[in-house]
Parts: C-alpha cells; sequence; structure tokens
C-alpha cells in the first residue's frame, strides 16, 4: 500500500525541476540518492510514508507496478508512466511535463491513478 499517484509523481517531478534538483539527465539513482534517501533518513520509513510525501497526499494502493531501470532517466520513466496513465504519445507528454497550464488538464486525466513502485 505505498503506491504513488501519477499526480503526486508529476507534482514531484516540477517541484524538483523548479527547485534544479532534477534536470533533463537526471538518473533515477541521483533522485534516490539525492532526495529521497535524505528526506526519508531521519524517519527512517519509505518515501511515501515519510514526511515529505504526506504532505503531497501519502502513500495509495497501487493499481499498477511500474517497473524502472536506476540508471534510467527520471523524466524518462516519468513520461512512461504518463503516457500508459494518459494514453498519450511522448511528444504530447514532454510538452504537458513542462508547461503549468497543460499540467492541469494532465491532471484531471490521470485522476489518482496509483502506481506502485
Amino acid at each position: 500500500q505505498r503506491g504513488i499517484s501519477l499526480k503526486q509523481i508529476v507534482s514531484l517531478y516540477l517541484d524538483l525541476w523548479a527547485l534544479g534538483c532534477c534536470q533533463d539527465g537526471t538518473k533515477t539513482w541521483e533522485v534516490v540518492r539525492n532526495i529521497i534517501i535524505p528526506a526519508t533518513a531521519s524517519e527512517r520509513c519509505s518515501f511515501m510514508e515519510s514526511e515529505f510525501m504526506r504532505r503531497r497526499g501519502g502513500p495509495h494502493l497501487p493499481h499498477k507496478l511500474v517497473s524502472h531501470w536506476w540508471g534510467a532517466d527520471f523524466r524518462d520513466t516519468l513520461v512512461s508512466m504518463v503516457m500508459d496513465a494518459c494514453d498519450m504519445d511522448a511528444e504530447s507528454v514532454q510538452k504537458c511535463i513542462h508547461a503549468t497550464c497543460p499540467l492541469l488538464e494532465l491532471e484531471q486525466r490521470a485522476g489518482m491513478f496509483a502506481l506502485g513502485t
């Protein structure tokens, strides 16, 4: 029961991107090492159970399993998840991810589509 909704992961990515913590080319392992581990170290819990994610709605019951590679660009993994959940092509997703107005449409289309990791 530690799934992350599509809305949560897109919002998280945009927050991290705005802070300069996650840019194009940032690997999944870098997100884990530089963001997730520091955010959960003091609480000794999973990322979805951390205060950091509880402020974003906390864990959800997953509806899908997302397989990923630690060496992949985090953004590419996110794009794949959005493509699957919203039945969109990669180009449309990439435009939505970096534009705040279309992101609202993306969130409405995705709803609370939880993805287990």
